[in-house]
């Protein structure tokens, strides 16, 4: 991140870092002995992101030889020699050791495998990315949905590099997703609605009701007043509230096929100031069609809202009391009635959380 500070403030597109085929040998018998998908195994990549390695096909023997017959002065880290450090063990033990008595050119073979892994791993990358698409899954607002019942019909290794390729959108910096939380993850499709895998940086994967949905929550604590009827804009957000007063008469026939993101209230009993918020604890809230009056928690569980999305839940409010939770039902006090006589409609676009 340092680097990529510089690089904003200083202008510059690239980071050319010194790696050599050394070290990408021995990245490769690390991640081996550790336990590696393709991604770990295809080791350091010629470029990612701002980060181009232009020495990454050459030897550090060669690199050495070639500042030497020139005089060009250069320095070593006393800790490379620390075979305490797992790294230096792998170079100045195991690999010695291998090349006497298994194969001299094994840094060779080790390269070229990874090279080959490397192009590989680009293909089924492109792959993924179609099927991403395909499936309905693009980064907006930090979260990733895919439609699950296609998901799963895809082969185990082409749904594991679907897994990694949607982690690394939402968290581009980290290092590729590990075999195990990648099973985590894959583990949702045979688990109840509402489980979920924490993943590094905070990346959470749920299962929805017919989602696998990957997030990086975050959540606006704010209260933004609205002032309706009229439109309002929330800055920052995204999000659109537009409210207008109707008579009775210009209400659909069916109430109960009003899309997600309208809903109509009562103007006698909808009354100013109007807010919107996210979900806190205590909230509760009567929805339409019940008498008595519960906890927002528990609407949602009821539901199926997935936990990844709750904190991000639109709820409009009349003074004091929940008059909406947007994309899901209205209050059942302020519902239109057979003796309303004004209505207000309002109408929320912009929200990205998924119903």
């Amino acid at each position: 991140r340092f680097f990529e500070e510089i690089c904003k403030q200083e202008g510059f597109s690239k980071v050319a870092l010194g790696h050599t085929a050394d070290d990408r040998a021995e990245t490769f018998l690390l991640n081996l002995l550790r336990g590696s998908a393709t991604s770990g195994l295809a080791s350091i990549p010629h470029k990612r992101g701002i980060f181009i390695r232009p020495l990454l096909d050459s030897y550090r023997e060669e690199i050495l030889n070639y500042l030497e017959e020139r005089q060009f002065s250069y320095r070593v880290d006393s800790s490379n020699y620390d075979v305490k450090i797992r790294r230096n063990k792998v170079r100045w033990e195991l690999i010695p050791y291998l090349k006497e008595n298994y194969n001299p050119n094994l840094k060779k073979v080790l390269n070229r495998t990874a090279e080959v892994l490397e192009t590989d791993l680009a293909a089924l990358n492109e792959i993924a990315e179609a099927v991403i698409t395909k499936l309905g899954g693009h980064l907006q607002d930090s979260k990733i949905v895919l439609d699950l019942a296609s998901f799963l019909d895809y082969e185990l290794s082409l749904k594991r590099v679907i897994v990694r390729t949607c982690f690394s959108k939402l968290s581009p910096r980290s290092s590729p997703l590990s075999y195990r939380s990648v099973t985590r993850v894959l583990s949702l499709g045979g688990s109840r609605t509402g489980a979920r895998a924490e993943l590094p940086d905070g990346v959470l994967a749920e299962k929805g009701k017919d989602k696998l949905i990957f997030s990086l929550p975050r959540r606006d604590n704010s209260t933004h007043k609205l002032d309706l009827p009229g439109e309002c804009e929330l800055e920052g957000l995204g999000i659109d509230v537009r409210g207008e007063v109707i008579n009775v008469r210009d209400l659909p026939e069916d109430l109960k096929a009003t899309p997600p993101w309208t809903a109509f209230f009562d103007l006698g009993r909808f009354s100013p100031p109007y807010r919107l918020r996210t979900k806190r604890t205590g909230d509760r809230f009567k929805p339409l069609g019940m008498e008595a009056e519960k906890k927002l928690s528990d609407f949602f569980i009821d539901s199926a809202v997935p936990k990844i999305v709750r904190d991000e839940v639109l709820l409009l409010l009349s003074g004091e009391k929940i008059a909406w939770v947007v994309g899901f039902r209205p209050h059942h006090d302020f519902r239109v009635r057979e003796d309303s006589e004004k209505i207000m409609k309002v109408e929320v676009s912009g929200a990205s959380y998924c119903l």
